[in-house]
This record gives C-alpha cells, structure tokens and sequence, in this order.
C-alpha cells in the first residue's frame, strides 16, 4: 500500500502537511470514489375531464359537488380506462391517457356517478335530478324548460303591454 502523494502545502482537516499523507478513508490504497447527486422536482401537472360536459344547471353541480357520493374505479397503472365507463366516456379518457412529453410517473383516477334527469307526466312544469347521497339519494327539482319559456313569454307580454299602456297614457 502506498500512501497518496501530495505536492505542496496541503490543510487537510485543519491539520498542516506536505510531503506523503496517509488517507484514512481508503488506508492510503488510493481509492477515490466521486459521484453526483441532483434532485429532480417537478410540479405535477393536474388535468381534469368532466363527462358529460359542463351542461348540467348550476344548482345540480353544486349539490353534485357538495352531497353526490361518487365510486372511484380502479385504474391498475392508469394505462387503460378501467372496466365501467361508458364507451363514448372511454373514447374520450383514451384520448387524455397517451404518453405526454417529459412524463415521468403517471396517476389516473376515475370516478363514476350514476345521475338521472327524471320528468314526470303528470307534473310537466318540474325535472328532477336524481343521483347518490352519503345515506340517500339526493333529488334537486328545477322548472322544466317548458315551464321556463312559458314563464318567460308571459313575463315579456306583461312587460310590452305595460309599455303600451304608459305610451297610451301620456
């Protein structure tokens, strides 16, 4: 074994020397080990896909939002859409799940939530959202679109014929 040649004044551990060292590390095999470290961080980039598209009337997303129970289905390596999507849904999941540039690690997750719009014969003027509460399922009644255009038309008549009715007057 022979010790590490140094040339020089050296301050190796506050301690003066020339000449040989001995290094205590290696016990003067000269063994050197080097390496590098780096940290990697990447922010994750969040994507959402809401199916059907936002076409639902406010106060149902709201209550869907606050009191729906949703079932989370199982992605695996979130390579594929998970069995229990609907087939126009999967088209569309399928689309989002290729391979992004710079893509280091992947988590998919789904989440289904049975909703039905529900319109009664015998009430007309109401449609009802029906979808899982936490203990029941949770119901929000809205007018009908009908009811609304009626609603609306009427309001406009009364409007113009009170218009009529003040031009005539003066």
């Amino acid at each position: 074994m022979r010790p590490l040649r140094r040339k020089g004044k050296n301050r190796l551990q506050g301690v003066q020397a020339s000449g040989r060292i001995t290094h205590e590390q290696c016990g003067g095999e000269g063994s050197v080990t080097r390496w590098r470290a780096a940290r990697i961080q990447q922010t994750p980039h969040r994507d959402s896909l809401e199916l059907p598209e936002r076409d639902w009337p406010a106060r149902v997303r709201a209550r869907l939002n606050r009191d729906a129970v949703w079932e989370p289905l199982d992605t695996g390596q979130g390579e594929k859409v998970p069995d229990g999507v609907d087939r126009v849904h999967r088209a569309r999941i399928t689309q989002r799940l290729a391979h992004q540039p710079h893509e280091i690690k992947r988590d998919v997750s789904v989440r289904t939530l049975r909703l039905a719009r529900v319109e009664l014969v015998n009430d007309p003027h109401r449609v009802f959202y029906v979808f899982p509460g936490k203990t029941e399922p949770q119901v929000v009644r809205l007018p009908s679109r009908q009811w609304v255009q009626r609603a609306s038309g009427i309001a406009a008549g009364v409007v113009a014929l009170l218009v009529l009715v003040l031009v005539l007057l003066n």
